[in-house]
């Protein structure tokens, strides 16, 4: 692990639908990787009607390793973008300088995709920003971003586009 990250957040999802209360005989086991033995274990049916799990975080200590604290923290998402907040507290919980960069900074997210990439939003996503880069040509080449929007169906609801 590079020695630039401080910390690591592992989370569950019922991506699809449904609840973590209906998983059935789910278990989230961490193990330490030297004793082979379980350091924290939960059944996921416990957390009923809830959707996500924040199962812990695995923070660097000062000695360089990764020491294991479990959080148990139950989210109503189906992807880690409906519980950003909640991850975002985690964060702050650890990395006390992510408060000082700005109240939305750790949640803003953004993603560098290419032709062919799928990103799934979260479910109470309200606003979306698409940006375009590209290494100048000085005017020889020009690029603009276009979104098609889609029904669960594949048809067209709506298309977006410069022009």
């Amino acid at each position: 692990m590079p020695q630039n990250v401080p910390l690591i957040i592992i989370a569950v999802f019922c991506y699809t639908g449904g609840s973590l209360g209906q998983v059935k005989s789910g278990t989230v086991v961490v193990t330490d990787e030297t004793s082979r033995t379980p350091v924290f274990q939960t059944v996921m049916n416990q957390y009923g009607k809830f959707r996500a799990l924040i199962v812990g975080a695995f923070s660097r200590s000062y000695a360089g390793g990764f020491a294991f604290d479990a959080l148990s923290d139950p989210c109503d998402g189906q992807h880690f973008m409906d519980v950003l907040p909640s991850l975002t507290q985690v964060v702050r919980r650890y990395i006390p300088s992510a408060a000082a960069s700005g109240q939305n900074a750790v949640c803003a997210v953004n993603f560098q995709m290419q032709k062919g990439n799928v990103f799934d939003f979260g479910r109470n996503t309200q606003q979306i920003v698409c940006g375009l880069g590209w290494d100048t040509t000085f005017g020889q080449v020009d690029l603009d971003v276009s979104c098609v929007l889609m029904d669960k169906s594949g048809e067209v609801l709506e298309t977006v586009f410069f022009g």
